[in-house]
């Protein structure tokens, strides 16, 4: 999934990069047991996302794909990630602003 991503990332900007130019695209998935979790559509839905990895393992994917001239390369990797329990303090606001922090450690 996320290196089919990537390759699709790399394709659309390799049009746009000069003839003799690198594009490196990226693309980063986690997953609760097994299952997926996709961008949160609020803030709610990232609080009750970032519940249920408290105090879990989670995976984490990641796929690159570099693609120049004539060539095109895509791999991934699968890392375990682990987060705490709890959230003890808000995040501070965002540079710029944005959504309002969900959950943050100093």
């Amino acid at each position: 999934m996320v290196e089919e991503l990537s390759a699709r990332k790399a394709a659309a900007v390799v049009r746009e990069a000069p003839k003799d130019g690198l594009v490196l695209a990226a693309d980063t998935v986690v997953a609760l047991e097994g299952a997926v979790l996709g961008k949160p559509a609020s803030p709610e839905e990232a609080a009750r996302m970032l519940a249920a990895l408290s105090g879990r393992t989670h995976q984490v994917y990641t796929g690159l794909t570099l693609a120049g001239p004539g060539a095109v390369c895509t791999e991934h990797e699968v890392t375990d990630g682990y987060s705490a329990r709890g959230c003890p303090r808000p995040l501070p606001p965002p540079v710029g602003g944005g959504h309002r922090p969900l959950c943050g450690h100093r």
